[in-house]
């Protein structure tokens, strides 16, 4: 679901900063599935160069991703870490090229709608 009283023109404007027709396709089924949502709303926002879609599970910000040329940057951020659905060793084990930042939240990378479904069905399980 989208919150009340956010934009969503932004969608539009975030995604044209995306060259690859793939990483389009992906942004595009995130986004679906982030209105679509019972679980989480979705929420456009514009922070400069690094504009992000955010997810949130009432007012845990759980999930985010950050539109690219190629790809989206997605984050498993610690609010949904705290969950053992999100366990660490369960985040490499389905997304085996997942990076950890410094602050102990994870990245992985979607490339193309195959991507964004494996986020999507992993976020609603």
């Amino acid at each position: 679901m989208l919150k009340p009283n956010e934009n969503a023109q932004l969608f539009e404007t975030f995604a044209e900063k995306i060259r690859s027709v793939e990483a389009m396709q992906a942004y595009r089924y995130l986004i679906g599935w982030g209105l679509a949502s019972k679980n989480y709303a979705c929420v456009p926002k514009p922070q400069g160069y690094l504009d992000s879609v955010r997810f949130y599970r009432g007012s845990a910000w759980d999930f985010a991703f950050i539109p690219n040329q190629a790809w989206l940057t997605f984050y498993f951020r610690q609010p949904c870490l705290r969950l053992a659905t999100y366990a660490r060793d369960e985040i490499l084990r389905r997304f085996p090229h997942a990076e950890e930042t410094n602050d102990g939240e994870f990245i992985v990378r979607v490339s193309d709608i195959e991507d964004a479904l494996r986020i999507a069905s992993f976020a609603e399980s």
